[in-house]
């Protein structure tokens, strides 16, 4: 069997920073738990600090998030300073505050990617979804508006049984209204998502028909659109999956990158490995108090998860193919069995999980 290397950069590739957890829905997915504005939120200058603290350790990536971070008052001052610090910034937003003024304000700002959340072909299946009447209309016309100052805007919609027999027609919608780039997300039993996760999820079966639909889509709208569908389970594009019944979409990376390459700092300033895994057990620090720079090469939590061959668990240790999967998402095999190095229970080759997948 292939040896690992332990997993170590110098910096995280990308991070994302929670600027608040404010928000003006109730996505019943929501992973942050967003409601009301903390007493404990970063002020301005914290924030500054932590963003000259990223462009010094030559991080490529800044994904601002919520909460909706356009609820805060200084969101253009904070992508303006990102900027100005050799950031490329991107940010997520349910559409509820874009009017033509904020479209303009965004094209501006020169964020790169904007995306918007789309969760139904219509208003009842994505009001259901965000948990607030009208946030359909609201997030059509935040893509109208967006599309309008020719910012790149990525529709990003969350698959579950609720929408799965509308995806086609959202993606027509997308296409039409001019977005960039549509992406069909895996839901994840993580923050408030842990309480719909069986109830919503799609099977093998159905994930295979939404690649199939893509691809289908693919060749009806050529270049007009990219679309992509979340991998459930990756192992990395030149993986070859020709021993299974489904098609399990098409891999971006490989295996999980929480603390490895990325990194996820919330509106309190603590420091996780990613934005899924917000517990004390995963708590590395605190930005108020703690060097990040430090932190990242340190961090006996990090180290853990650099070090796969020595915690991973299970039929992975002896799977052929670890290498590239590195044992599945960590945060799916917390919720959903409380350990995070044992196998993603959404693997393709587990028999007893997923029959259904190779039979």
């Amino acid at each position: 069997m292939k040896k690992f290397r332990r997993l170590f950069l110098n910096s995280p590739i990308q991070v994302t920073l929670g600027i608040t957890n404010s928000c003006n829905l109730k996505c019943i997915h929501c992973r942050a738990n967003a409601s009301s504005k903390s007493s404990k939120e970063l002020k301005i200058e914290e924030i500054k600090n932590i963003l000259k603290c990223l462009s010094d350790m030559k991080v490529l990536y800044l994904e601002i998030s919520g909460g909706e971070p356009l609820i805060r008052k200084d969101f253009f001052e904070i992508v303006k300073f990102a900027n100005e610090n050799n950031l490329e910034v991107i940010t997520s937003t349910n559409g509820m505050l874009i009017d033509k003024e904020v479209a303009r304000k965004i094209k501006e700002s020169g964020i790169k990617k904007i995306q918007v959340s789309l969760d139904g072909a219509i208003n009842k299946t994505h009001d259901y979804f965000r948990g607030v009447k009208g946030s359909f209309e609201k997030a059509i016309n935040a893509i109208k508006n967006l599309v309008s100052e020719n910012v790149y805007v990525v529709v990003s919609t969350i698959l579950n049984k609720n929408n799965v027999n509308e995806i086609e027609k959202i993606i027509n919608i997308v296409t039409d209204l001019g977005a960039k780039q549509w992406r069909g997300l895996v839901l994840l039993p993580c923050g408030r998502g842990r309480d719909i996760f069986n109830r919503l999820k799609l099977s093998f079966k159905e994930l295979n028909k939404i690649n199939l639909l893509c691809k289908k889509k693919k060749m009806e709208f050529g270049e007009k659109i990219l679309l992509e569908v979340e991998k459930c389970f990756n192992l990395g594009e030149r993986i070859p999956l020709n021993n299974l019944k489904y098609d399990l979409g098409e891999a971006s990376c490989f295996g999980c990158g929480a603390g490895i390459s990325e990194i996820y700092i919330d509106h309190k300033g603590n420091i996780y490995p990613c934005s899924k895994m917000v517990d004390v057990k995963f708590l590395i620090g605190n930005i108020r108090k703690d060097s990040l720079k430090k932190l990242w090469k340190s961090s006996l939590i990090l180290e853990k998860f650099r070090d796969v061959e020595k915690n991973i668990k299970g039929k992975c240790i002896q799977c052929k193919l670890n290498i590239y999967c590195k044992g599945g998402c960590k945060a799916v095999s917390w919720s959903l069995l409380g350990d995070e190095f044992s196998p993603d229970p959404r693997c393709p080759f587990n028999k007893k999980q997923n029959p259904e997948l190779l039979g």
